[in-house]
């Protein structure tokens, strides 16, 4: 997967992000109208690359039936096992992972990220990408998987006490 490839496939993402901290930010003062047109998917930008119709899911132009399973980085510390994991389920027959992008991992304390190490997204997917597995990102900012507050940080829940409905 190209590196066109993979900012198409996650296009939406930055935008998905500042949409929601922006939100967080303003949800005591008010509504903020955000429409899913500011986050939308370009296929006239993007289709050559990803489209689809009721039929298939078409990469590159070649229907794909995609057969993930989930990988969750922030359950394995020792990013030096990534590797033979991804390798098992591309053994397998999986040809994409979904991954969780885990906040609270990730920002410890306000205004703190860590991408480092075993925290090193950049690397994940590059790992994916040598093991021609695709990515279905899943940003959150609630992820569930069983995590503590969701996958929100700590700080954020201590912030804003009702982070959901």
């Amino acid at each position: 997967m190209a590196i066109v490839e993979l900012a198409a496939f996650l296009a939406f993402l930055p935008a998905s992000f500042v949409a929601f901290y922006v939100w967080l930010l303003q949800s005591r003062k008010g509504s903020l109208p955000i429409t899913t047109a500011e986050v939308a998917y370009d296929k006239h930008k993007f289709g050559h690359i990803l489209n689809w119709d009721k039929y298939h899911l078409y990469i590159h132009g070649i229907p794909t039936l995609i057969i993930s399973g989930e990988f969750h980085y922030w359950r394995l510390p020792d990013r030096s096992r990534w590797e033979s994991i991804l390798k098992k389920y591309r053994a397998g027959g999986f040809n994409c992972i979904r991954i969780y992008f885990h906040w609270g991992y990730h920002s410890p304390d306000e205004g703190i990220y860590n991408f480092k190490d075993n925290r090193d997204i950049n690397y994940l997917l590059d790992l994916c990408e040598e093991l021609n597995l695709y990515v279905l990102a899943a940003p959150g900012p609630y992820i569930c998987a069983e995590t503590q507050a969701g996958g929100f940080p700590i700080w954020v829940v201590e912030k804003v006490k009702k982070l959901r409905h």
